[in-house]
């Protein structure tokens, strides 16, 4: 029986060395799974921290970018601006200058026309005396000549 006890306690050793080999081959790979998870994990968070690092570069690249472009475009609306009120200017004083000459115009014509009508009453004044003199002269010479112009 001596025999059968070694070869019963060899196969029991077996039998427990094949469950300890399992055992410590599952608690083995079950480690090596949960640090790969970890560096994975680890891996995972460090991209995620790269990308964001990266996504507030060109985020503030862009508002950095709109910031430029927003005064080169007040700049060109400004120098626009600065155009237009310019030839508003010049296009004020030529409206000026011509208001003026316009009403210098008026006055002169205003001017003639009233002279004008001073000659024009003055030439019926004399129209009028001349026609006096006119039939004073002929009543005259009708009292003279005793005679009547008919």
């Amino acid at each position: 029986m001596e025999v059968k006890t070694i070869s019963s306690y060899a196969v029991l050793g077996a039998v427990v060395g094949i469950v300890v080999g399992l055992v410590a081959g599952y608690l083995v790979r079950k480690y090596i799974a949960e640090a790969k998870i970890a560096s994975a994990e680890q891996s995972a968070q460090k991209i995620l921290e790269d990308a964001k690092k990266e996504a507030e570069a060109k985020k503030r690249e862009a508002i950095l970018e709109a910031k430029e472009e927003v005064h080169a475009m007040r700049n060109e609306l400004e120098r626009e601006n600065r155009e237009r009120r310019s030839e508003l200017q010049r296009v004020e004083k030529r409206l000026l200058h011509k208001e003026e000459q316009l009403d210098k115009k008026s006055e002169a014509l205003e001017k003639k026309e009233e002279s004008l009508q001073k000659r024009k009453q003055e030439i019926e004044v004399l129209k009028n005396k001349l026609e006096e003199q006119y039939i004073k002269e002929v009543e005259e010479l009708e009292r003279l000549s005793g005679l009547t112009s008919e």
